[in-house]
């Protein structure tokens, strides 16, 4: 009777070189995530250049900016936010970038608003806000360098092409 015998080799030696190739993946995905953070943002709040496309009016949105890389091995990615705030509370940049209808604007904590009209310190009460028109500087500022974001992601996966195959030379 003619006996067939399977012995499966390697699978431990598999199984580290694929943790190890893992690591190195999330390592590089981090890296070409700072790097396109700090091509967008730059070394320090409203010094790169999306400081320099934020409108500014108080730099108050501007000087909000930061870049955090979120999630985990599966949804890694890169988030890029300017958290501004008006006194009341509200987030601002999405009225800039999205524009806002006219609208009144009442005090919420305090018996008036306080805001400044050139020099000039006013109170008011209610204030008639005309809107404005979107603004979507920051996809002016994504196709301005995607040039250089797209050379950035070719030469990590390059880097990570590397790190990955390394061929074993016996003799």
């Amino acid at each position: 009777m003619a006996e067939i015998i399977f012995e499966p080799r390697g699978f431990k030696e598999a199984a580290e070189r694929l943790q190890e190739s893992r690591q190195k993946i999330l390592s590089r995905m981090d890296r070409l995530l700072r790097k396109v953070g700090h091509i967008l943002i730059g070394g320090g709040k409203g010094s790169g250049p999306l400081g320099r496309a934020t409108p500014v009016r108080t730099g108050k949105l501007r000087n909000s900016t930061v870049g955090e890389i979120l999630g985990g091995p599966k949804n890694m990615r890169l988030e890029i936010r300017q958290g501004a705030r008006t006194p009341e509370g509200f987030a601002y940049g999405q009225a800039v970038i999205g524009g806002a209808r006219p609208h009144e604007i009442r005090p919420r904590r305090a018996k008036v608003l306080r805001f400044l009209m050139g020099d000039r310190i006013v109170f008011a009460t209610l204030v008639h806000h005309p809107g404005n028109k979107p603004n979507p500087y920051h996809e002016r500022l994504l196709a301005a360098n995607m040039g250089k974001i797209q050379e950035v992601v070719t030469a990590e996966g390059m880097a990570l092409a590397a790190d990955l195959w390394k061929p074993k030379i016996t003799s």
